[in-house]
């Protein structure tokens, strides 16, 4: 039944597409370095991947101390943004990584006469990135998700600042 439900949005929204006129291809990429809180110490990993009480959360520290062993831990993680403009008032913006809503949204309210195309999970999927309205209220979105991507440790609250200044260089 939901297929069918978005089966029937999709070809209602077409009937009300505009083609978008192509004056020029033009694609940009970039990448954003995303700044990670300071990662725990040696003795905090080991700690962890010895007692904490998720399976998975004691791999993530065992894996954390295993590349330890191999060479610094980041403390950035590398985010790519790739535009893709068809004319001066159109344009995709493809990101890298679980990007929310929130983000969109800023980029979108910033350029009001354009036509912005946002698509996620382009490119790679670098982490969960949340936006700086979700830091307060913390979670698995800010506190949590990194174990699932294996990062070292959650994102400073201005990745989406960072991201959001790099789509506006290359657009704007």
């Amino acid at each position: 039944a939901e297929g069918r439900a978005l089966g029937d949005v999709a070809l209602e929204a077409r009937k009300r597409a505009e083609a978008v006129p192509v004056e020029r291809i033009a694609v940009k990429t970039a990448h954003v370095p995303l700044a990670l809180v300071p990662h725990p110490s040696r003795e905090a990993y080991t700690r962890i991947a010895a007692e904490d009480r998720n399976a998975l959360i004691r791999q993530w520290a065992g894996r954390m101390i295993e590349a330890m062993d191999r060479a610094p831990l980041p403390r950035y993680a590398p985010f790519e943004v790739q535009t893709l403009t068809f004319n001066e008032k159109a344009q995709a913006v493809f990101l890298a990584g679980e990007v929310v809503t929130d983000s969109g949204r800023r980029i979108k309210h910033r350029f009001p006469g354009r036509r912005l195309a946002l698509a996620a999970y382009s490119n790679g999927v670098v982490a969960y990135v949340p936006s700086r309205k979700m830091y307060p209220e913390g979670g698995y979105e800010v506190d949590g998700s990194h174990f699932y991507y294996v990062q070292p440790a959650p994102f400073t609250a201005d990745v989406e600042d960072a991201i959001a200044a790099q789509v506006e260089a290359m657009i704007g």
